[in-house]
């Protein structure tokens, strides 16, 4: 199998992980390991995250709310805040977990975000799609955290999984080692590749979205993640 069928069978693998929390780290840990599952298997059984422009109005109506929100929290009204809040807390608090590693300076630095969104409320240009733009800030405040002179160390939550039903306890130790080793592999990753792999595998954005994120262009991105990738498959395989 050549460099770039690897690439693409361990990008499956990962958003495998990531849809189906702790079935998905058994299964998907099975399947890496001699890579005794066919690339087509896996295939049929991955929902892969949906192309940009296939949710229809649903996901179109979900942005105007937040544009919506945007401009009301612009003019001062505070309570415009707490949906926003509610409706990105766990996206955005993973994202910032697997940059940073920490689960105590990722509360912090959740809480510095949204302090953020309200200080910069008038910054906001009226129409731009919001998850670009708040997830632009979390990152500008993981790299500001990146440069303090701190103990980098992964916490064991930051690679937790969710409980799954029918898992043995030899399958469960299984998911939550590799959901631990994956962790610590992004996190070893540079700031720029670390930040494209977790927008695109765990919040499942779109490369034209994580350009306006991270302020680079769409081949740069796509560069990063290839990339990114390689040194994952590199850090995992010997260890999975």
């Amino acid at each position: 199998m050549g460099g770039w069928q690897r690439n693409e069978f361990f990008f499956i693998f990962l958003s495998f992980l990531a849809r189906f929390g702790k079935s998905g780290w058994a299964f998907g840990t099975r399947a890496l390991r001699g890579f005794s599952c066919s690339k087509k298997l896996l295939l049929q059984q991955i929902p892969l995250p949906a192309r940009k422009g296939t949710l229809g109005p649903i996901m179109d109506k979900q942005q105007h709310r937040d544009e919506w929100l945007m401009a009301e929290l612009a003019e001062g009204k505070r309570e415009a805040l707490e949906p926003l809040i509610r409706r990105h807390a766990t996206p955005l608090l993973s994202f910032i977990q697997r940059m940073v590693g920490d689960c105590q300076r990722s509360e912090d630095l959740f809480q510095e975000v949204f302090c953020a969104v309200w200080t910069k409320r008038r910054q906001y240009q009226l129409g731009r799609p919001f998850k670009p733009w708040l997830y632009a800030i979390a990152l500008n405040a993981c790299r500001a955290d990146f440069r303090r002179p701190t103990l980098t160390w992964v916490s064991e939550e930051s690679g937790a999984v969710l409980a799954a039903p029918g898992l043995s306890p030899a399958e469960a130790a299984v998911a939550t080692e590799t959901a631990a080793l994956v962790a610590r592999a992004v996190t070893l990753l540079p700031s720029q590749q670390r930040a494209v792999v977790v927008l695109r595998i765990w919040q499942q954005l779109d490369y034209s979205a994580i350009a306006d994120i991270v302020d680079c262009s769409e081949s740069t991105v796509r560069s990063h993640m290839h990339h990114g990738l390689c040194a994952l498959r590199k850090y995992l395989e010997p260890r999975l």
